[in-house]
Order: C-alpha cells, then structure tokens, then sequence
C-alpha cells in the first residue's frame, strides 16, 4: 500500500501547464509497464497542457505491446537526444537510475529540464527534481494512475484505462505477484469501469505468441533448464545461437523466468540470456528468498524483492561457476 503525494503534484502541476516541452521516457529494453505508463502519461499531459509532449524510449518495444493504438507515436530514434536537450519537464518512468536509459543517460544527466521520477524500483538514485517513487506499488503504470488523478480526475479515459491495465498486468503477472495488494485491485477495477474489455486485453498480451516462440520456449525448459534441488534454484539459459535458431524477436522471452517457479522445490528462477556484450540475468522467486539482494550484491542490479535483474561478464559457463561457488554458498542470509 502506498499513498501519492498530492502536495508535490500541486507544486509541479503550474510547470507542467506553462511547459513548451515535455519528454516521457522509459528505461531501456522496455516491458509492458514501461511502453503502457509513458504512453498513458503522454496521453494525459496531451489534454491539460499546450506544451509540445515526446513520448521516448531508447530502444525497440515487444511484439506484445504492438497493437496498443499510439505505438507509433513512440520516438525510438536520433531525435531522442535533442528532445532531452531542449525539455522544459522530462518525466522519467519505470526506472530508478539514469544509466537505465542506456545511451542516452548523458543527454538525461546534462539536460537543464526539471526532471519528475515515477517508479515502483527501490532504492532510486538521487538525479531528479520531483520523486514519485513506491517500491511497494504494483506497477509503475499504478502510480501513473493515481498521478494522472491528481492532476485532474477527469483526464482518465478508455484508451489511458486500457494501457494503465496492460501495465498492471504485466508486472504482477496478472495480479499473481505479492504486491498487486488490495490497492492495485481497486485501481483495475476502477479502470475496467472505463469500459475495457478485460479478457481481450489479456488475450493480446498473453495469448497471442508465435510459434517460434512456443518452440522457443518449450527447448529451453527441455534443453536448457538445469535444477539445483538442494539449492532450491533452477537456471534456464538462453544463447544468441538459440536466438537465431528459433527467429528470436524482442519479447520473446518475457514470461520465461517464471516458467520454472511452477515446478515443486524451487523457490527461486534464475534466467541467463545472452548478449552482445554481456549476460543478462533475471531472477524471480516464489518469496522465500529476496532476489533483489541476490542481484544488488552479485550482479550489480536489483529490483523488487520477487523480480530483479543484473548483469555478468563473462561465458555462461563462468557464470554458473560463479552462481554455484559465490551465491549458492550464501543463500541463507537472502532468506525472507
């Protein structure tokens, strides 16, 4: 549960009405709660004020979000930097440090804009001018919700309802996850009051995969999934081979973390997918274990205590080395 500052809105809200320029951005890679709160907010801030509104993200969005109706609104390009230079606000969304947006961090760090943090991420880095930070919300997009709702209850409409949804949904795995609490369900119920269509909203986001990606699926859990039963933990990895292999798109891998927690004696998934230059690895757990401190202390990442993320350098076979050397040893201290 948490409660929005609604006096810091008031104090923001006159900068917001005399902007020129103001700039949304998501964090990079970006999921169903990122692509859904920055296009909401954009949506919202379009009806209260004159001001010339850039949606950004810098980088391409998943195959699952593609059907939302403002997508190609979205300014994934060489315009992103400039934008930042010259924003009179840039509103940051769903991430909690400025490296987050990848590339163009520098442009974020640099710009004279005045800079307003929306996030649910812990522990979030001091480069903003207004914090809206709740670790203990459900979802970034449940923040916007209440965000847009102070700035004036009758902005909300059925297009920003049915993107605020797609973010809920996203994050806590369809109101699975801890923290879609009884306040996240008051909030989809009043955003289904819009007149949402809720099943078809959880058909495109969740049902609507291609069969590459059932494949995909199904050969890592066969192929790719080892358990460590007295650790409690399972690692599927996923190679850039495999990628090829199986015609990987953007998003095709979303969901595969959890996969593992369904099976009886894990407590927490481990997923391993390879890049250009570096590993990724997501961590989920059922709640015994905080993974955002496995991430934080191994990974140089973190999140939320049942999802977090960091990275590793190095081969996936160093990788497992280093997971059964350094952290299987320590999993007691992460218990809950």
């Amino acid at each position: 549960m948490f409660e929005l500052d609604t006096k810091k809105i008031q104090e923001l809200k006159p900068h917001i009405l005399s902007a020129k320029k103001i700039v949304l951005i998501g964090h990079t890679s970006p999921d169903g709660d990122a692509v859904s709160s920055v296009l909401a907010l954009f949506l919202a801030l379009k009806k209260i004020t004159n001001a010339q509104v850039y949606p950004v993200l810098p980088d391409e969005i998943p195959n699952y979000v593609k059907w939302f109706d403002h997508i190609n609104d979205l300014i994934i390009d060489s315009r992103a930097p400039e934008l930042l230079d010259n924003a009179d606000i840039v509103f940051c969304l769903d991430f909690n440090e400025a490296k987050r947006v990848n590339h163009l961090s520098e442009n974020l760090l640099s710009s004279r804009a005045i800079k307003v943090l929306i996030d649910h991420h812990p522990q979030p880095e001091n480069f903003v001018d207004y914090s809206f930070s709740y670790p203990t919300a459900s979802s970034t997009a449940e923040i916007v919700y209440y965000f847009i709702k102070a700035l004036d209850k009758d902005l909300l409409d059925r297009t920003i309802a049915i993107y605020l949804f797609s973010g809920i949904l996203t994050d806590t795995g369809v109101f699975i996850h801890d923290s879609a609490d009884s306040q996240t369900l008051a909030v989809a119920s009043d955003l289904m009051s819009y007149g949402i269509d809720k099943g078809d909203i959880i058909k495109k986001l969740f049902n609507n995969y291609s069969e590459n990606r059932m494949r995909l699926m199904g050969y890592l859990l066969f192929k790719k999934m080892k358990i460590y039963y007295e650790h409690e933990v399972a690692i599927i990895t996923l190679t850039q081979g495999i990628m090829k292999r199986f015609n990987f798109k953007l998003g095709d891998h979303e969901n595969i973390a959890n996969l593992p927690l369904s099976i009886q004696g894990v407590e927490i998934s481990i997923f391993v997918m390879e890049r250009q230059d570096n590993l990724k690895v997501s961590f989920r757990s059922k709640g015994k274990y905080n993974v955002n401190l496995i991430a934080r202390d191994y990974f140089s990442g973190g999140g939320h205590k049942n999802a977090a993320g960091g990275s590793f350098q190095g081969s996936i076979r160093k990788l497992k080395k280093y997971i059964e050397n350094q952290v299987f040893p320590n999993l007691k201290k992460y218990l809950v």
